[in-house]
């Protein structure tokens, strides 16, 4: 079976993210991206150089994740010997790490903070995630540089779906002292055709030369929004998949959702935010395609469910489809100003947009409703899309 999520949202196989290094974990794990600079500290992050590579392993569904980092630091205060951490995830699947500071490796430990959620959990048995940190004590000279090089495996292993996501995140560089100076990130693939890579995003600061991938940050106070998402299939190319639905996407609703996914990564996967006229008019047609059949209403706006189809479609699908598609398709028409096409296709998926927000977006007698256990990040993505959307609506 093949999944990938919309804009690399939560279907298929989805791997932990790993990050930035970041100072006293142990104080700060689970809320770095919510607090900033940490107060009193005054070594920065000047610069960060990192290369992210999918490599397949020759075991059928199993890739791995190689990082290689380098983080430029520069203490403005006095000496002083500060802990510092990475990120592992709720799992601790992390190979191979290891740690130089200013050229000579560095002992370090993993612990379990023990937060997940907001819950804290101690202990943390193989079965029971938790929060997983490598740590280890890092001395800087006053007034002074200091070079970090971190590198790292994780194992990409997955067996019901051949679509994966995976990520590096930048937020956890936020709390040290002012913006990141200068963040490049590379990514590469290994043994595999550069064309399984589905998705990428974000798209600021993003390039494409050949088979590598570079994003480019300057003075970067990171966001979660700045985070590196990858999403790829390990058997398939984009444009195989892409032949592959157009005859189901003609027949069930499924498929035109995936479909949707398809044509809206044409731009990214190639370092671009703009579509050529041939993407634009592809990505517009499966978009209408995908809410043709939604009847709005005073009292809201119904659509249809096939839960029984090759390509199952129920109200909860729906709600995953809108939520993770809609905030593409508002960045679809602010790209593409001039496209009556891509100003149509807003027209037609607001209403189902905000009738989910609402509450008032069904499939006959099941109600459409957002999921409670939804991550805040996504939720918050939707809104602000139809905020955008309704300033590139008013009538001009």
């Amino acid at each position: 079976m093949r999944t990938i999520a919309v804009v690399l949202a939560l279907l298929g196989s989805v791997l932990s993210a790993r990050a930035d290094i970041g100072p006293k974990p142990r104080m700060y794990a689970g809320g770095m991206d919510a607090r900033g600079d940490m107060a009193g500290l005054e070594i920065e992050m000047t610069s960060e150089e990192v290369d992210v590579t999918i490599e397949a392993t020759g075991e059928e569904r199993h890739e791995k994740l190689v990082v290689d980092a380098v983080f430029q630091m520069t203490n403005a205060g006095e000496a002083v010997e500060i802990e510092e951490g990475f990120p592992v995830g709720p799992w601790p699947n992390m190979r191979d790490f290891r740690v130089e500071v200013d050229g000579k490796a560095v002992d370090f430990e993993l612990v379990n903070l023990g937060r997940l959620g907001g819950e804290k959990r101690r202990g943390g048995g193989a079965d029971e995630p938790g929060d997983y940190w490598y740590v280890w004590k890092a001395n800087y000279a006053a007034k002074s540089p200091c070079r970090h090089v971190v590198h790292y495996e994780v194992d990409l292993h997955h067996r019901m779906y051949t679509g994966v996501e995976t990520s590096y995140v930048l937020h956890t560089g936020a709390p040290w002292k002012n913006p990141i100076g200068k963040a490049v990130v590379r990514l590469r693939t290994k043994n595999m055709p550069a064309s399984h890579v589905f998705a990428v995003s974000p798209t600021r600061g993003l390039s494409r030369e050949g088979d590598v991938w570079t994003w480019t940050f300057e003075n970067l106070e990171p966001t979660a929004a700045d985070d590196i998402r990858i999403g790829y299939d390990s058997d398939h190319s984009w444009e195989a998949e892409v032949e592959e639905l157009v005859s189901p996407a003609e027949q069930y609703l499924g498929a035109k959702f995936r479909m949707c996914a398809r044509r809206l990564e044409a731009a990214s996967r190639n370092g671009r935010t703009t579509m050529t006229d041939e993407e634009l008019a592809h990505a517009c047609g499966a978009l209408k395609a995908a809410v043709a059949g939604a009847v709005i209403s005073a009292e809201g706006v119904q659509v249809q469910a096939f839960p029984s189809d090759k390509y199952p479609t129920t109200s909860a699908r729906w709600a995953e489809f809108l939520l993770e598609t809609y905030p593409a398709v508002v960045e679809l028409a602010e790209a593409h100003p001039k496209s009556a096409e891509a100003a149509q296709v807003l027209e037609a998926w607001t209403p189902l947009a905000r009738a989910l927000s609402e509450g008032t977006l069904g499939t006959g007698k099941d109600k459409v409703k957002i999921s409670a256990r939804l991550p805040g990040g996504q939720k918050a993505a939707f809104d602000e899309a139809l905020k955008r959307a309704s300033a590139l609506l008013k009538p001009k």
